[in-house]
């Protein structure tokens, strides 16, 4: 249940099951048949800083995470501002990023890009599209085209000149 992820220190076990796939997708990657599919260079990116809001996906229904929103109700019955929440997404965004860093960021064909502030945050009053934002936290059409254009188009050009973990660096993106 999403509730019971946004309680301090609980994501953790999330983060694990995320990192845990990407490690599988790599797996599979390395095991190829193909050379050329064995070499492939991976791009790994996590999320940019989003604005928790009233802001669902209705085409989700239905799977397994549902169609949102998914952390607005929980800081709002915590009785988080938008400012606080805005504050305590951006601490877990931060915490997920350490953690791709963390375990994939020594990986010379592994690249992980930084999506941090990139994107213009959503009115925390909106309740749907607004700007870079689709729903509460997946980017509309524009939002990913900002990214692509400010971050992983950078990061697939600089593949191999980045540095030893490939992971663009935020302040040099910004």
């Amino acid at each position: 249940e999403i509730a019971s992820q946004l309680r301090p220190g609980s994501y953790a076990a999330e983060f694990d099951l995320v990192l845990a796939h990407i490690g599988a997708f790599v797996a599979l990657r390395d095991t190829a048949a193909s050379a050329a599919t064995r070499k492939a260079p991976i791009l790994i990116n996590g999320y940019d800083y989003f604005q928790p809001r009233a802001a669902g996906a209705p085409w989700f229904r239905g799977g397994r995470l549902g169609s949102g929103p998914w952390v607005f109700p929980v800081l709002r019955d915590a009785g988080l501002t938008a400012a606080q929440m805005r504050e305590a997404a951006a601490a877990v965004i931060d915490c997920f990023h350490e953690r791709l860093i963390a375990a994939f960021g020594g990986c010379s064909d592994i690249h992980v890009v930084d999506s941090r502030s990139v994107l213009s945050p959503a009115h925390p009053a909106s309740t749907g599209e607004y700007g870079d934002w689709l729903d509460e936290i997946h980017p509309s059409k524009a939002g990913f085209e900002k990214l692509a254009d400010c971050r992983w188009s950078r990061a697939v050009a600089s593949r191999g000149r980045s540095g030893a973990h490939g992971a663009v660096p935020r302040a040099a993106a910004q």
